[in-house]
């Protein structure tokens, strides 16, 4: 991310799964500014950060620095401009690299197990893991591993 990301462009930075800026960019939801809280960022937002660090940018309608949004948890890194594309590239090409449905698997228990209670979210993780090692090349990659030990 370049730039700035405000009001709906935040929104979309919190709904995503990584994120990468450069040190300048700005990310807020500051429609409180002109008499409008930002409802519909807010519930992204309050999703991908602390509450208390999203109500405080939906009622003060100040900006952050990505600094600031890594430290928050809102981007992954702030970085210098000259070394983003090769960030993003990098974590493309590792998550890439790895087994494609066990990528999916993974994703949806993640998303799927944060609105569970704990019990449930764990009964649903050790249901994943099963379904997980029912891969035939996950068993492989294991057996290969164990064999190297």
């Amino acid at each position: 991310m370049q730039g700035a990301a405000v009001a709906a462009g935040c929104q979309l930075v919190a709904t995503c799964d990584l994120a990468y800026a450069v040190e300048t960019a700005k990310f807020g939801i500051n429609g409180i500014n002109l008499g409008l809280f930002c409802s519909t960022p807010s519930v992204a937002l309050s999703r991908a950060i602390h509450p208390k660090q999203a109500l405080d940018l939906a009622l003060t309608g100040r900006l952050i620095l990505a600094p600031k949004a890594e430290e928050i948890g809102l981007i992954n890194a702030a970085l210098p401009v000259e070394q983003l594309d090769a960030a993003v590239m990098e974590a493309a090409r590792a998550i890439g690299a790895k087994l494609p449905e066990a990528t999916s698997l993974g994703k949806s228990l993640f998303y799927r197990q944060a609105e569970m209670g704990v019990g449930d979210a764990y009964a649903a993780a050790a249901a994943a893991m099963a379904d997980n090692m029912d891969i035939a090349e996950t068993r492989a990659k294991i057996a290969t591993f164990v064999r190297k030990q």
